[in-house]
């Protein structure tokens, strides 16, 4: 029986990319036009491309490695750091043994990733990321250290959004001590605010409202707010 981390992780495969699809050959992945919901279809020319810049990548089994996948989701800059190897990990639906994406995995993760799937699955997604432990449940020490890592090398991506690149401004203008303090205390807190007391973490809806309310909504005060 599946844990809730897989459970999670399935529910945005299966979101993402029909059943009948995932069972079927790569090879006959441009069916999916036809059996992809609505809020998620791709044209044939799309799917066409993507399947030419996947087979461009892929070993003989028809996947491809961690390093190849970022560079296709064009965040090549994530090599090497903990958020990035968290991403593809949780990309591994099917295959965490040999850490390679099969298409299918792959065209989920394109999918999710460019806005194509809903924001409930993007941000289950990234709580999976956070879910070090795999156990549904993100602790403090998870939180900071994604986070940590993160930041200490972010002034480097030119692709983040508005919201993140503030916060990123204000931690480049500490020390790398600072910044871990500042970034360790925030996530002391908002486990301690948000979290469940049971579990001394944040569960799914905790972990929504630490980044969608608190570090979007008050981002010019969220190092200070507590």
């Amino acid at each position: 029986m599946l844990n809730e981390y897989d459970q999670r992780r399935e529910r945005i495969l299966r979101r993402m990319v029909p059943a009948s699809l995932q069972s079927k050959s790569t090879e006959r992945m441009s069916e999916m036009k036809a059996e992809t919901p609505n809020s998620m279809l791709l044209s044939e020319r799309e799917i066409g491309d993507i399947k030419k810049c996947f087979r461009e990548r892929a070993d003989e089994a028809f996947t491809i490695s961690c390093e190849s996948a970022l560079e296709l989701f064009d965040l090549g800059d994530l090599r090497g750091t903990l958020l990035g190897d968290r991403m593809f990990h949780v990309m591994c639906f099917r295959d965490e043994k040999h850490q390679r994406l099969n298409f299918c995995e792959f065209l989920a993760g394109r999918l999710l990733l460019w806005s194509r799937g809903q924001p409930e699955d993007i941000f289950e997604f990234f709580f999976c990321c956070f879910d070090i432990e795999e156990r549904g449940i993100v602790k403090s020490r998870q939180l900071s250290l994604v986070l940590n890592n993160f930041f200490g090398q972010c002034h480097q991506f030119s692709w983040l959004p508005p919201e993140i690149q503030h916060i990123a401004g204000e931690l480049s203008h500490l020390s790398d001590t600072a910044r871990r303090e500042a970034v360790d205390s925030f996530c002391d807190a908002a486990v301690k605010k948000y979290g469940d007391a049971s579990s001394r973490g944040l569960g799914f809806d905790g972990f929504l409202y630490v980044f969608v309310f608190v570090v979007n909504k008050q981002k010019h005060h969220y190092l200070h707010m507590y």
